[in-house]
């Protein structure tokens, strides 16, 4: 065997060969190939909310792509598609191809609080392959989003409102609202009203012929071209109940402006006893209930009734009440008397005013025990939705100097206007024992309240559970005088959004936030009772009947 020589140049030479053959194969790889399918490796589908009522983002991470050749890197397209069916059959599906790694969507497009599914890819071309499809998945339900809650037009119901039969509806006025739909949400009713160029403009229609005591949605529609009606805001509401069924006493019948007093000795306990809107019915002396009931209005627009009272209202000496309730009635006296003046020994469970306007009284509730050595209570006392107005002296509620074991455990003012009180809550003699619970103030209009004494506990009055105040403006007309508390200096006192106004003059409680203008830049027209909010930056505080 032969052995040739080795030439070391040579060698060199043939190596260096070897490696730019190599160099030139391994280079026609631009990277690890799967082919020439590309994919999206990270979409990560969170939706943003822009804006709540406005539209939905998506976004995701660019495309992974491979290729062959030396030919440029292709651009890459995705496809999204957003449907209403997990199989993305829905024929309404949205399908849009761009190049972009977000995708807003709208109002214009989306239905409110339909559930849609969402997913993202990229586009196949002659030179490419598209990807899998990547599918948008929430924290709660693979590929799913609930749309974001949809613009209402709505503006909240005042009270009286809704009755038995019909309804007032408000929304905000021209709105350009089309179409107003009533639906129940048990028996099927149906009911479409075209709005006139007049209801449009007031932002206000009253649907009649409406089922009693039925849960009802309200849903507001406008025309948006081609798309036909969009929907505008729902608003549900329910109407009150037919008061000729069981557990109703009518009254309507009658013109006797004694009928009601001469009925309730033999009314049965808990009954309603209902009322003629516009008619008056009198008490020409005190009368004491010893029975629950309820003496309410007719449901119905316009004035209700009127209850005259020339002696105030009692309770039985002895005894326990489970409730006494007036509902949509006015009720005035001459300014010497009370709604009740109450001396007795036990306890009353509830009494309420609902929807009330009290006029003229030198209090609405005053009251005693028969003795100091018996107790008397009213557990829960409870104003909401009225006008309280005129009182002489003694505020919304008293507990009287004749005996000390009497007490209100917890009172609840909300929703209402005060006009003209001296006091608001008052206790009249210095109280160490059988102290309230609690006072709680909520959406409540005071003008010309508490001349010197707005709380007067005396000395030693206390609610255990402390005072409350919110939403609530204090005005006065000029030079109107002390706002503040009179009582035990360690009762916890809260205050959230609660504005007294600068013509409030002397002592105030220094908890209440300045409103730093005067009640006229804030009311319609205080002095002629009209407390409109005319200042948006108290909108959210007051009795809301008077907001905008």
């Amino acid at each position: 065997m032969r052995f040739q020589e080795i030439n070391p140049m040579r060698l060199f030479y043939q190596m260096l060969f070897l490696c730019i053959v190599a160099v030139g194969i391994s280079g026609c790889k631009k990277e690890a190939t799967i082919g020439d399918r590309f994919s999206l490796t990270n979409f990560n589908g969170a939706v943003q909310m822009l804006h709540a009522d406005t539209s939905v983002t998506f976004s995701w991470e660019p495309a992974l792509k491979t290729w062959e050749g030396d030919r440029p890197a292709p651009e890459v397209s995705y496809e999204i598609t957003v449907a209403k069916d997990a199989e993305f059959m829905d024929p309404d599906a949205i399908k849009v191809i761009q190049d972009s790694l977000t995708f807003t969507i709208g109002k214009e497009t989306l239905t409110p609080y339909q559930s849609y599914y969402a997913r993202v890819r990229t586009v196949a071309t002659p030179s490419m392959s598209g990807s899998a499809w990547v599918n948008y998945v929430s924290s709660t339900s693979a590929r799913t989003f609930s749309v974001l809650p949809e613009i209402s037009y709505f503006k909240p119901s005042k009270v009286g409102d809704v009755i038995d039969v019909a309804a007032r509806l408000r929304w905000i006025p021209a709105s350009q609202v089309t179409t107003l739909v009533l639906v129940s949400e048990s028996s099927g009713f149906r009911k479409e009203l075209v709005l006139t160029d007049e209801q449009k403009k007031d932002g206000l229609a009253t649907v009649n012929d409406l089922p009693a005591g039925e849960s009802l949605r309200a849903e507001l529609y406008l025309a948006v071209g081609e798309r036909g009606l969009q929907r505008r805001g729902r608003q549900s509401f329910r109407t009150k109940p037919d008061v000729t069924g069981a557990g109703y006493t009518d009254l309507r019948g009658s013109a006797d402006p004694l009928v009601l007093v001469s009925t309730l000795p033999n009314a049965a306990p808990g009954a309603k006893l209902v009322l003629k809107r516009g008619v008056t019915y009198t008490f020409p002396t005190s009368y004491r209930f010893d029975r629950s009931v309820t003496i309410m209005s007719e449901p119905g627009f316009g004035e209700p009734a009127h209850i005259q009272i020339a002696s105030s209202l009692n309770v039985q000496p002895v005894g326990t009440i489970d409730s006494i309730k007036f509902d949509d009635v006015r009720i005035s006296s001459s300014q010497s008397g009370y709604v009740f003046n109450i001396s007795a020994e036990g306890k009353v469970g509830k009494i309420e005013f609902e929807n009330c306007i009290l006029s003229n009284h030198k209090g609405v509730a005053r009251i005693t025990a028969t003795t100091n050595t018996v107790f008397f209570e009213v557990s829960r006392y409870v104003v909401n939705n009225c006008i309280i107005q005129d009182l002489n002296d003694l505020g919304v509620a008293c507990v009287g100097n004749a005996n000390a074991n009497a007490a209100f455990k917890d009172i609840s003012i909300t929703n209402s206007t005060v006009i003209n009180s001296q006091r608001f809550i008052y206790n009249q003699l210095n109280k160490r024992t059988n102290h309230g619970n609690s006072c709680a103030v909520n959406n409540v209009t005071f003008y010309n309240v508490g001349s010197g004494r707005f709380y007067d506990l005396m000395n030693d009055g206390t609610f255990t559970g402390g005072l409350s105040i919110s939403n609530s403006i204090v005005g006065a007309g000029a030079s109107y005088g002390d706002v503040n508390i009179r009582g035990n200096s360690s009762m916890a006192v809260t205050v959230t959004n609660s504005f007294v106004t600068s013509d409030v003059k002397g002592q105030i409680l220094n908890i209440l936030s300045a409103a730093n203008t005067s009640s006229t830049n804030i009311f319609q027209d205080p002095a002629a009772r009209n407390f409109t909010i005319r200042n948006p930056t108290f909108n959210s505080a007051g009795d809301p009947r008077w907001r905008p």
